[in-house]
């Protein structure tokens, strides 16, 4: 917004805000403040945003609307979190959960847990983010939205196989899966299966995990996501080493390299060319 238009904006805005409070319309001052807060915010002028998020909490307490009270919060703790406030960010999302529940507001209590469970993921605490999530998962699904219920069971099945719990993370991923099938979410769709393709892997189920990593590379393939290609040739060519399928394995993993290549994920190039380099320590062994 220029400096014209959020001048016109602000004197419009004042205006409004006077109507209200002349005719003692709360709800209308407190809902004006609000807006005004998450539009500043949206242009990341957090401090502005923090002081009209605040003057529409008082607002909203005054007049015992704890609708009003768990939003305010909920946007407080998620301008808190973009100031990298964590502790913060926590107190008003455990707020606003709290009030959330108190009014059976489930969809605020549910993004509430979302911002929580990514809080303490990032934060490595991953049975407090495993909780918060599937929280989550079971409001979504009082609330019938089954699409962010399935995203947030592939959260909660990643973080399991990746803590080793491989068998409860499976669970979760095919869930994921089931409602992912009948969408027309690609992305989301590719990425499940490749997870459930790298657990069976994990899992040393390698006819499953074959078929899965072949289905995710389609899907990418189609999407025309490379990275997503290069992940499921990288699972395909240490598969097919580990079933015997040397020369397979090794072009799985020349291509896989040279996307990586093209992406310029030098991470995952020395990754791949280990690979490779083992491989050929094992053919040599084998001639001699």
């Amino acid at each position: 917004m220029v400096a014209q238009e959020q001048r016109q904006f602000d004197e419009a805005f004042q205006k409004a805000l006077q109507i209200f409070k002349d005719t003692e319309d709360l709800h209308k001052v407190a809902n004006a403040y609000l807006s005004l807060g998450i539009l500043v915010a949206e242009q990341q002028q957090f401090e502005e945003a923090i002081a009209y998020f605040q003057k529409a909490l008082q607002v909203f307490e005054d007049v015992r609307d704890f609708y009003g009270v768990a939003d305010i919060n909920h946007n407080l703790g998620v301008v808190a979190l973009s100031l990298s406030k964590i502790d913060e960010a926590i107190r008003h999302l455990q707020k606003s959960l709290q009030v959330s529940e108190e009014v059976k507001d489930f969809y605020n209590a549910a993004k509430s847990c979302h911002n929580l469970g990514v809080i303490t993921q990032e934060q490595q605490k991953w049975e407090e983010a495993i909780a918060y999530y599937e929280k989550a998962i079971q409001l979504f699904e009082e609330l019938g939205d089954t699409w962010e219920a399935a995203k947030h069971c592939l959260l909660v099945g990643t973080i399991c196989v990746e803590q080793g719990s491989w068998y409860k993370g499976l669970d979760y991923l095919e869930k994921s899966f089931q409602t992912y099938s009948k969408e027309n979410d690609y992305q989301l769709l590719a990425k499940t299966t490749y997870q459930i393709a790298r657990t069976h892997h994990l899992m040393s189920n390698f006819d499953k995990s074959r078929i899965y990593y072949r289905d995710a590379l389609r899907i990418y393939e189609h999407i025309k996501y490379q990275q997503g290609i290069a992940l499921c040739k990288t699972g395909l060519g240490w598969l097919m080493v580990q079933i015997g399928f040397v020369e397979d394995a090794l072009l799985e993993l020349e291509k896989a390299k040279e996307i990586y290549g093209e992406l310029g994920d030098k991470l995952w190039i020395n990754e791949v060319e280990k690979m490779i380099n083992l491989i050929e320590q094992m053919k040599e062994k084998k001639l001699k």
